[in-house]
Formats: C-alpha cells, sequence, structure tokens
C-alpha cells in the first residue's frame, strides 16, 4: 500500500522509520567503557602483516624441479596481484568483476604479465543514496509520495 493517502502525521512517523542510521566503531576505551570489561587480547593465528607475507607463508615443495619451482613462484605472484585488485578499500581503486574476469589468475588462458592494470571500466556510484532506491513496497516510502 501507498502512503499517500495517510494523514501529515502517520507520513513523518513512517518516514522516521526509514531514516537512515549511522553507525561506526567504538574506540577499545569507549567499548571498555560502555561494557564494563577489559578488552581481551586477540590470539595471533598467522604470522603476517600483508598479502605479500600471507602468500609467501606457505613453503614451496621441497621436490619441485626448476621449471615447476618458477612456475609456482609465478602463480603465486598471480594470486598476489589478484588480491592486490580485488581487495583494496577504497572502491575507486578496487577491481570491478568486470575487471577482474579479465586477469590470469581466473583466466588462465592469458599469459601472466607482472606490469598488468585492468581495462577502464565505468563504476557504478556506491557511496550515494537516494530517497526510495532502496526500499520498495509499503516500507518505505518514496520522496515523491512522503
Amino acid at each position: 500500500s501507498s502512503a499517500v493517502g495517510l494523514p501529515a502525521s502517520k507520513r513523518r512517523q513512517r518516514r522516521s522509520r526509514c531514516a537512515r542510521t549511522s553507525w561506526r566503531v567504538k574506540t577499545v576505551e569507549e567499548y571498555e567503557k560502555s561494557e564494563s570489561k577489559k578488552v581481551q587480547t586477540p590470539k595471533k593465528y598467522f604470522k603476517f602483516s600483508s598479502l605479500l607475507d600471507m602468500v609467501g607463508i606457505v613453503q614451496f615443495k621441497a621436490n619441485l624441479s626448476a621449471e615447476a619451482l618458477k612456475q609456482e613462484q609465478e602463480r603465486r605472484h598471480c594470486f598476489h596481484q589478484f588480491l592486490q585488485g580485488v581487495l583494496q578499500i577504497n572502491s575507486e581503486d578496487r577491481w570491478t568483476p568486470k575487471q577482474a574476469m579479465q586477469h590470469t589468475f581466473v583466466n588462465p588462458e592469458l599469459p601472466f604479465d607482472p606490469d598488468w592494470r585492468p581495462p577502464r571500466d565505468d563504476r557504478v556510484p556506491t557511496s550515494t543514496w537516494a530517497p526510495g532506491a532502496i526500499w520498495s513496497g509499503s516500507a518505505c516510502p518514496s520522496a515523491s509520495s512522503a
């Protein structure tokens, strides 16, 4: 059902339920104060601090030939390059799915290029919000019906 025929007070009430909520992560100090307990020191399961360390921490098989070792090193370099592209925090720097599908790690028929850069791809805006763009049905009326 639509909110158009509702009285103004009901429309305001419905709009307030659809208001966008803002969240942030508490600092350790804020958490400890609000929960009245100390944060436990987390266990360290892995001994790496970067993707390159993570990819390199796995040891090579001992019986690899020189050629097989070279191929394995190239595969790891390829994997590292792929992870760096798809796991970028900044959405402007992160590869789109279309770009990722063109990488050697996903498309092994292509030769590996250590200097590979993804082709340009049109990005979909991710940080904009328009009333009614996410919500549908009667839960949150669009701006035009409010």
